[in-house]
């Protein structure tokens, strides 16, 4: 009979001081950060990501994940999550990073919200001031070799370690080489132009 009041009272304390939250509460208040943040200009391009995760404690200090929106309550002693949000503006596929709302173990706010992905342009509701992929390639192509068999030019957000958008031109010379050429989308200026390699190395 000792054990089991034991048991119980172990369980019973352990529930008590757990910290337990509705899942939709979570995501309302970070929805509701995120509405606060980016603007309703910029809100309405986002969506909610069905994977997000929290992180719990249960006994023995062990830790645990779950998806969060995977029942009403939380599970055990609530750590903390990073709901995740989706960008996607049809009119620029290639600004398609996720941001997260982070939340420790209060619903606090645990670090900043990034929106750095997310061209100043846009923030600032003004036309696209960025240069054409026709127009990237146009200025790789003065300084890439002429024996090119395909060249193609994507925009990449942090690229390489360089802050912000780059525009990266790939020249296709050989099965294995490629030429690259990083160029930036405001200024027109070539940051990097070098030889590397792609596909499986024999």
């Amino acid at each position: 009979m000792k054990i089991l009041l034991t048991i119980l009272l172990t369980i019973f304390l352990f529930q008590g001081f757990s910290q337990t939250y509705e899942t939709k509460k979570i995501i309302l208040k970070a929805d509701s950060t995120l509405l606060s943040t980016a603007g309703n200009s910029l809100y309405q391009y986002f969506k909610y990501d069905s994977t997000t995760y929290y992180e719990y404690g249960i006994k023995n200090n062990k830790l645990k994940w779950e998806t969060l929106n995977k029942k009403a309550l939380t599970k055990g002693d609530f750590k903390k999550s990073y709901v995740r949000f989706k960008f996607n503006h049809p009119k620029y596929p290639w600004v398609n990073n996720s941001c997260s709302v982070r939340f420790d173990s209060l619903l606090n706010l645990s670090e900043p919200f990034d929106l750095d992905f997310i061209p100043a342009f846009l923030k600032e509701g003004k036309e696209n001031n960025f240069i054409s992929a026709e127009q990237a390639m146009h200025i790789a192509k003065s300084c890439i070799k002429e024996d090119r068999k395909k060249i193609e030019a994507r925009l990449i957000y942090n690229l390489f370690n360089i802050k912000g958008y780059s525009w990266l031109v790939s020249n296709y010379f050989d099965q294995k080489q490629v030429e690259l050429v990083i160029i930036n989308p405001i200024t027109e200026a070539v940051l990097q132009h070098y030889n590397s390699y792609y596909g499986p190395l024999h």
